[in-house]
């Protein structure tokens, strides 16, 4: 789940330009096409699809919603080198926390959702269990719920991300993460609050 910026893009134009020496240099997005970075607007600030391509020497590196793709068509002088240096740009903005996330609530989230309620209607078959843990069960599946929706619309939507209003800006270490901060307590607030009510449904 790359997350690139203006410089970034700029980067691997002078790549491209510059070690392949195309006959035909373009840009694709947001249905427009550019012959350079500077032409494009640096509003509206976002995208999420953009498709930069070079002919002859063929080289095509996609941007989408669901998906990205770096693909070299030809082997000619300077081609691997140059592919090498923009997919370690394109590395280097690489999301793995949020990837691994959203990728594994795929099929992480029904498996607790669902293993958990699961799970309590045989305690409470078996070992005659307070009927109240089936209400701590569905809170879980509540919590698996929101996190399986927010994993898919992260996959099929935003995958990959382009910041067009300006270059990466050099940060401290909390500025840099402060999305990962962000799931992290939302995470750990849900986790303590679902425990809290659990516990709470157990002793009444």
């Amino acid at each position: 789940m790359p997350y690139l910026y203006r410089n970034d893009l700029e980067a691997i134009e002078k790549i491209l330009l510059k070690e392949l020496k195309p006959k035909k240099y373009s840009i694709s997005c947001d249905g427009f096409e550019y012959e350079g970075v500077d032409e494009i607007a640096e509003y509206p600030t976002k995208t999420h699809v953009l498709v930069v391509y070079t002919h002859s020497p063929c080289m095509r590196l996609k941007f989408a919603r669901s998906w990205a793709e770096l693909y070299a068509g030809d082997d000619g002088d300077g081609m691997d080198a140059a592919i090498r240096k923009v997919a370690a740009i394109v590395t280097r903005a690489e999301r793995s926390w949020l990837w691994f996330v959203c990728n594994s609530s795929s099929w992480l989230a029904p498996l607790i959702g669902f293993g958990s309620f699961a799970v309590a209607v045989g305690v409470i078959a078996l070992w005659n269990a307070p009927g109240s843990l089936i209400y701590a069960a569905g809170l879980i599946m509540l919590a698996m719920s929101v996190w399986w929706g927010v994993g898919y619309r992260y996959r099929l939507c935003a995958f990959s991300s382009i910041d067009l209003s300006g270059p990466r800006k050099n940060s401290g270490w909390l500025q840099e993460h402060r999305a990962s901060l962000a799931v992290f307590a939302v995470a750990l607030v849900l986790g303590i609050l679902i425990t809290c009510l659990g516990f709470g449904f157990l002793r009444s």
